[in-house]
């Protein structure tokens, strides 16, 4: 095939792009015979060539500059980021084991025992890998009655810190009213308050006509773990209010009992029937309901006033058991004013027949 020549013009036109390397094979040969064959055009594409080499000379060093202020720029970037993480893990090492964070009351776990002349308590963490930092045992008086309370920080195990796996304080009895861990009472008025007493203080409710409140006293006093699921019955309609569990349609529970299940529902929900007749502020009387063997249907119940009858006779027999000095409430309804005052109660029930 017969080669085509390109004219000056055509040539002129394209060497803008050919210098730039733009043009397409076939137009680039015929370009290169063209300024083979042509002084002038050749003139002009050196010319233009040494321009384009003059403008990249001049940009090179701007190029060079920008590249390497951006290789700067990363490598501060990278430096900033490593220096955050490293401060960020050093700080989390001092507060790990050099500083600690307070405890919080569930955290740790304590003894008590009464000496006559003082109070022993000993506080420790309940996780073996933690460390008591800074505890210290606050005194205050008020009403010249003296109440202690324990706080101190935990820290990981760690030479790094002077700390100990359990702190311990002797309180003196006399006047000693009260014993704090954290916000968490343990011991008042010569009783160490046991967590069921606590949760029964949280429990309290004004009102007999909120089921899920009741819910909330019902797993306070045990009844699901020790007895069983139950159906709820309120009446609410007049007073005396109540609150029957219906145990006969769980099984486990309150369904087909032998002789010996029913001496044990009876003695077990009489002690917490009391206990609900204390922190539902409203409530008369407390009954449940179970089948025997013979799939017949009992209800037992307890009143507010049978309660508060029983309560010097429990009180009598408590002093004279443990040699203490107690006096009765009026109604079963005082003891819900603390959790001192509701393990009392507590204590005072185990005794009941």
């Amino acid at each position: 095939m017969e080669k085509y020549e390109l004219p000056c013009g055509i040539v002129e036109d394209l060497l803008p792009s050919y210098v730039d390397g733009l043009t397409g094979q076939e137009s680039s040969a015929a370009v290169r015979r063209h300024l083979e064959g042509c002084p002038a055009c050749r003139e002009k594409y050196e010319t233009m060539g040494a321009a384009e080499r003059e403008v990249a000379q001049k940009d090179a060093p701007v190029i060079d500059a920008f590249a390497a202020w951006n290789r700067k720029a990363v490598r501060r970037v990278v430096l900033a980021v490593a220096g955050t993480v490293v401060l960020i893990v050093l700080a989390l090492v001092l507060r790990t084991y050099v500083f600690g964070t307070p405890f919080r009351d569930y955290e740790l776990e304590w003894t008590v025992q009464d000496y006559g002349s003082y109070v022993d308590i000993r506080v420790a963490p309940l996780d073996p890998n933690l460390r008591i930092l800074g505890g210290t045992w606050e005194e205050t008086v008020e009403d010249g009655q003296s109440t202690y309370r324990f706080t101190g920080k935990k820290v990981r195990a760690s030479f790094l810190n002077f700390s100990s796996d359990s702190y311990g304080y002797g309180a003196p009895s006399e006047l000693l009213h009260e014993i704090y861990v954290g916000d968490t009472l343990i011991w008042a008025d010569g009783l160490e308050i046991s967590e069921e007493s606590r949760a029964l203080y949280h429990a309290c409710t004004p009102y007999v006509g909120n089921p899920s409140a009741l819910m909330i006293v019902a797993a306070a006093v045990g009844i699901n773990d020790e007895v069983g699921v139950f159906d709820n019955e309120l009446q609410t309609a007049e007073e005396p209010y109540g609150w029957t569990l219906r145990f006969e349609n769980n099984t486990p529970g309150g369904a087909h009992l032998d002789e010996q299940g029913i001496a044990w529902i009876n003695w077990n929900m009489r002690r917490k029937a009391a206990q609900i007749l204390a922190v539902v502020e409203n409530l008369g009387y407390v009954s449940w309901s179970y089948t025997d063997e013979n799939d017949t249907l009992h209800t037992e119940t307890v009143t507010l006033e049978a309660v508060n009858a029983l309560l010097p006779e429990l009180v009598v027999r408590y002093n004279a058991r443990f040699h203490t000095g107690w006096t009765a409430k009026d109604s079963v309804k005082d003891y819900a004013v603390s959790p001192a005052a509701l393990e009392q109660l507590r204590r005072l029930l185990d005794l009941a027949e």
